[in-house]
């Protein structure tokens, strides 16, 4: 039910001056603002459908017992402990690194980090980071308990008629939906001073 297009033009001087090559550099970009969307829907679906568990005000001293009562809420529901996942943003993550349990289980992930978010194992869960989650909120799922769909319907590029260059555009759809929300445990929490 969600639907977004990209535009860019590329000028033909800025093709024949640039050192690499302009349309996989915008492209690029373009691919990178889509996930973004993408990904700031999904979460917010999921934030919205799963099941909310509050845990109080946080501070670094309390965000690995978050996490372990993420996995305690979904032990509840009957959750597998097999494949779950833990998405916290990028100042949750710093509190978990002054943690020596996260820490001192291996957050060494090399390119995989850089291509997935992925940062580490915590209290038998995968954890990402992003950008996209809702502001003090983190979320904890296994795989069945939401899907995303997602196709690019149509990408083209065409010569302009007002410039000397190219356009490129392209449309996308995409949706998500929460199948299992007893399996999707929203995390949200309060800063602690």
């Amino acid at each position: 039910d969600q639907d977004k297009y990209f535009a860019f033009s590329v000028e033909d001087v800025d093709k024949a001056q640039a050192a690499g090559d302009v349309m996989d550099a915008a492209m690029y970009q373009a691919s990178l603002n889509l996930l973004n969307a993408e990904d700031q829907y999904t979460f917010a679906t999921l934030a919205k459908e799963g099941t909310k568990a509050t845990l109080g005000e946080l501070n670094a001293d309390g965000a690995y017992g978050a996490i372990v009562a993420l996995g305690i809420a979904l032990d509840k529901a009957n959750t597998p402990a097999t494949g779950r996942v833990v998405c916290v943003n990028p100042d949750f993550y710093g509190w978990l690194l002054q943690d020596d349990r996260f820490v001192k289980a291996g957050t060494d992930a090399g390119e995989q980090r850089l291509a997935t978010g992925y940062i580490g194992q915590a209290a038998g869960f995968t954890v990402y980071k992003s950008n996209n989650l809702p502001e003090h909120t983190i979320i904890a799922d296994v795989p069945s308990a939401a899907t995303f769909a997602e196709q690019v319907l149509n990408v083209e590029a065409i010569r302009s008629q007002s410039a000397f260059g190219d356009i490129v555009r392209g449309q996308a759809v995409y949706g998500a939906k929460v199948t299992q929300a007893k399996a999707v445990a929203v995390g949200t929490y309060t800063l602690k001073a």
